[in-house]
């Protein structure tokens, strides 16, 4: 089978492309898997973990000041200020929620907090009765419902959906961080690969061009030098490949044999010269010796 040095050359050539642009698609996706991730990360999954901690604290912050206005509110400024605090408090909460409402990215997150919101609807229903038995001077029955199994329930039960939507966005921001060092040590492997891989094509390429062209040409030009002086007997290298090497070692043998020809034709022309005077010389003689012997006769 034939193969050409220009088909291998090309080839290693194609191979250390191949390499280096397969390296650079693989490195292009996963780098877009990255940033992808850590985009999510970023703008989806810390900011939703930070701002349902917020609304949680928050929760417990309204609590607090609704324990606040029912204790504290002895006079008729006490009990405006309290109330105002109380307001300013569920106004910060509402915030909260409005922020973090839009960055609801599942179904999953969604009915986490749809278990929440009812709960905090009806706490804040209650929240409102214990205003209104404040505003009409019942203190008393103000602080039971304020302390009562059923209000402590709603908070907690609010608050503890609220824990399972940071435990939801926690564990969203651990996954995507996970691929994003998943995609990284893909890209990583893949980048040793190809290195690999154009490192030895490069290798393999410089010693074939070493040992498979410039060593044989080398030997070549020393064989044509060799047979230009005259030396016929020199031996022809590499007339076994079946390359272009091997094509000039062709035509190497042939100048060789029609130099030897050429000689070989010289030197039967000079025996026929020879022969050939050698005869005239003869018959020259005869031809003296006749003459010679024709005289002596007359």
């Amino acid at each position: 089978m034939r193969v050409s040095l220009k088909s291998i050359l090309i080839g290693s050539a194609t191979l250390l492309g191949v390499a280096a642009a397969g390296q650079g698609v693989v490195s292009v996706v996963k780098l877009r898997a990255i940033e992808r991730e850590v985009n999510e990360v970023a703008t989806n999954w810390l900011p939703s973990v930070n701002v349902v901690n917020t609304i949680s604290t928050a929760t417990r912050d309204v609590r607090v000041k609704l324990y606040r206005f029912v204790v504290a509110s002895e006079t008729p400024q006490a009990l405006a200020e309290n109330e105002a605090g109380l307001n300013t408090a569920l106004k910060t909460l509402d915030g909260l929620r409005r922020t973090y409402e839009p960055l609801i990215s599942s179904a999953e997150e969604k009915a986490l907090y749809d278990t929440f919101a009812p709960l905090w609807s009806r706490y804040t229903e209650g929240q409102q009765k214990v205003i209104e038995l404040m505003k009409a001077g019942r203190q008393a029955d103000a602080l039971a419902l304020t302390t009562s199994a059923a209000m402590a329930d709603l908070n907690n039960g609010a608050i503890r959906a609220l824990q399972r939507a940071v435990d939801f966005n926690r564990e969203g921001a651990q996954r995507s961080t996970a691929l994003s060092m998943a995609s990284a040590g893909s890209a990583m492997l893949t980048a040793w690969i190809a290195m690999a891989i154009s490192v030895v094509a490069a290798l393999g390429a410089m010693l074939f061009s070493l040992f498979g062209v410039a060593r044989p040409i080398e030997r070549m030009t020393r064989t044509m030098g060799r047979l230009a002086g005259g030396d016929t007997g020199v031996e022809i290298p590499s007339r076994t490949r079946r390359d272009e090497i091997g094509d000039m070692a062709a035509a190497v043998s042939v100048f060789r044999d029609n130099l030897l020809q050429t000689r070989k034709l010289e030197a039967e022309t000079v025996l026929a010269r020879a022969g050939a005077e050698a005869q005239r010389q003869a018959a020259m003689r005869a031809m003296a010796d006749s003459f010679e012997g024709a005289v002596g006769g007359i």
